[in-house]
């Protein structure tokens, strides 16, 4: 764990920007399905940002959207990659058409990740609805056959797996289709940010009965990845209430929302909660344990109208990291104001 020290300007492992809200598929655990309003970023607020590139070696072209449909994502790696910084983002692989993905291998992007949630078309569309499995993994294959006749080796394929109950057998197979597809990695992750109750059972952490099994089974995959030198990347699904470090790395990183708005983490980007209806209610919320929990839509500034320096400094920012540079805080404070809450009332939080 990184210990947290006092710093005049930012020195973070990455900055993430949300290029844009619109999503081509309605997977059915993603609170996208809710979004009433979608939006790109504009290059000219991009442009804000690149100057503060300097602080961080690599930027990340993601949020609660399908990237490749900001059509100035090109131009945006480009900027990227002319600062000399590494940068990648997340796809559903639905748009990685021959020209799309020639493209992508000429401006060397460094890191095309890929969501999945299942090994199989059956699994996989079920719960990524609009997402198509097979013509996915067509298009990943295309991607090893260019890199090998362009001779390049990047974008490094990275697959993210979300790991639900009912897909959680699956993951079996994930070695062997990152080795097939030639990935360098495979990030699982748990189902955190829970807006429809009836997912609440998909939640491994939530089968406690089966938790042994889930960590065994975990165990091995990792050891077979190790074999075939693939990074497999997992938090175990197993709620540990002492609070743990939290995976979104607060401290050191920035989110930055379609609008400019320079954010905690995705949880608490205003895209999320404005403009968002949630069940029978027009206030986003979450279910956390029992609760039934109320959004938070926390930003310090925004990038068009003060400096990113400016706003990292800023007192309420500054507390926060000061705060969370120290876990047991969250759960022995007792004023529980937002910024706390947030923290708080959310299973990052909780070492999944």
């Amino acid at each position: 764990m990184r210990l947290f020290r006092k710093r005049s300007q930012p020195e973070l492992d990455w900055i993430q920007i949300e290029i844009t809200t619109k999503c081509n598929a309605k997977c059915i655990y993603c609170p996208h399905i809710f979004f009433k309003k979608n939006k790109n970023m504009s290059l000219d607020i991009f442009r804000e940002i690149v100057p503060y590139f300097k602080n961080t070696g690599l930027v990340y072209l993601q949020g609660w959207g399908e990237p490749l449909l900001n059509e100035n994502i090109f131009q945006m790696i480009e900027f990227c990659k002319m600062k000399d910084k590494l940068v990648g983002f997340t796809t559903n692989g639905l748009l990685l058409n021959e020209k799309t993905m020639s493209t992508l291998i000429d401006l060397k992007l460094d890191i095309l990740c890929v969501s999945l949630a299942g090994t199989t078309s059956a699994t996989h569309n079920r719960l990524r609805k609009g997402n198509n499995f097979d013509q996915i993994i067509s298009n990943l294959t295309l991607l090893r056959q260019l890199k090998k006749k362009k001779g390049e080796s990047k974008p490094a394929l990275h697959l993210a797996y979300l790991m639900i109950k009912s897909n959680f057998d699956e993951m079996r197979n994930i070695i062997s289709l990152a080795r097939t597809l030639n990935a360098k990695q495979v990030i699982a992750s748990n189902l955190t940010l829970i807006f429809n109750k009836d997912l609440r059972r998909e939640a491994l952490f939530n089968d406690i009965s089966n938790s042994e099994y889930y960590s065994t089974v975990l165990k091995q995959i990792k050891e077979e990845a190790l074999i075939e030198d693939i990074i497999f990347d997992y938090r175990n699904p197993v709620l540990d209430d002492s609070f743990q470090p939290c995976s979104e790395n607060t401290n050191y990183s920035s989110v930055i929302d379609v609008e400019g708005n320079v954010c905690l983490c995705v949880f608490t980007m205003p895209s999320l909660h404005r403009d968002i209806e949630c069940s029978d209610s027009k206030t986003p919320f979450h279910y956390f344990k029992d609760e039934v929990c109320t959004g938070y839509n926390i930003h310090f500034g925004n990038i068009i109208y003060e400096s990113f320096d400016e706003i990292w400094k800023k007192k309420r920012y500054t507390d926060f990291r000061n705060f969370t540079s120290k876990p047991s805080k969250i759960a022995n404070n007792s004023s529980r104001s937002d910024l706390v809450e947030c923290c708080a009332k959310c299973y990052k939080s909780l070492s999944v």
